[in-house]
């Protein structure tokens, strides 16, 4: 695992040429950055995510865990944080925070499969006596009477008719005023 470094830079402005690995994060959502991201990882193999401004640095800082999770063999190498100092259209100078995340493709080590070379001689094959499997013929089957005994149907008789649960009460009601009486 590659290790992060940290650094601390203040400057005075930007540059005014961007290269083609360098991502600006600004006001839009995370997801808005996934693709241009991706686009520079494939096409230059590393990605330096800017941002300014604090707003922007928590974007900038979910851009690059977002890539990071998707894109296999990733490592961050550097973290730089700093202070920029803008000038406003008034003219007055404005210190803002900055992030640069630096990440890069990182190749696997190529393992080569061990080579086995195996030797298998060839002996010449040599005539062998045919070997005689005798073939049993199969045996005729025999015709047997098997007894059929057929039973009889038994038939079910008719179930009771139920009392159904109110008149089971009213009865009982009954016999209680009859009791009680």
């Amino acid at each position: 695992m590659m290790a992060t470094v940290v650094q601390e830079k203040t400057s005075l402005s930007r540059n005014a040429s961007i290269p083609p690995s360098v991502l600006l994060v600004g006001k839009k959502r995370a997801l808005d950055y996934i693709a241009p991201a991706l686009f520079r990882i494939n096409n230059t193999g590393e990605l330096i995510i800017k941002a300014t401004g604090s707003l922007s640095i928590v974007t900038a800082v979910d851009v690059a865990e977002m890539i990071k999770r998707d894109v296999e063999n990733l490592a961050t190498q550097s973290i730089i944080l700093g202070t920029d100092e803008l000038v406003i259209a008034t003219g007055e100078r404005k210190r803002m925070s900055c992030i640069d995340i630096h990440l890069i493709k990182v190749s696997p080590i190529a393992v080569a499969p061990p080579t086995i070379d195996v030797h298998v001689p060839v002996e010449e094959a040599i005539a062998s006596p045919a070997i005689e499997i005798p073939i049993e013929e199969p045996t005729p089957a025999v015709a047997a009477e098997v007894p059929v005994i057929v039973a009889e149907e038994k038939t079910k008789k008719p179930r009771a008719k139920r009392k159904s649960s109110t008149a089971a009460k009213k009865k009982l009601t009954s016999r209680k005023k009859k009791a009680a009486a």
